[in-house]
């Protein structure tokens, strides 16, 4: 960023995306994607409906990796239907559970 100023060969745009489930080594082959664990969220999300769909009066949280940043958190609530995506980004309390 300091040598955009500098030379323009490097005022490109360009786009960071999470590369690991916990988003901290982008471009790493070291851990699985984030498309992947999003996958693999979503799976696992639909097999927790499917054993509840005879009760009533559950809440269900499932918790994702993914550090200080809610890019997993936030695609997977959207993806699997959540009611609601708790992140880091945005302070809850046990109150916005309740």
């Amino acid at each position: 960023m300091e040598g955009r100023k500098l030379f323009d060969e490097l005022c490109i745009p360009f786009v960071v995306i999470p590369a690991t489930v916990s988003n901290n080594v982008p471009g790493s082959d070291f851990s699985i994607g984030a498309d992947t664990a999003l996958n693999t969220i979503c799976t696992t999300c639909d097999r927790i409906k499917q054993s509840a769909a005879g009760t009533k009066r559950r809440v269900f949280i499932i918790e994702t990796m993914g550090g200080y940043c809610g890019y997993l958190a936030t695609m997977a609530g959207l993806a699997a239907g959540a009611d609601a995506a708790y992140i880091f980004e945005e302070p809850f309390t046990i109150r916005d559970l309740q």
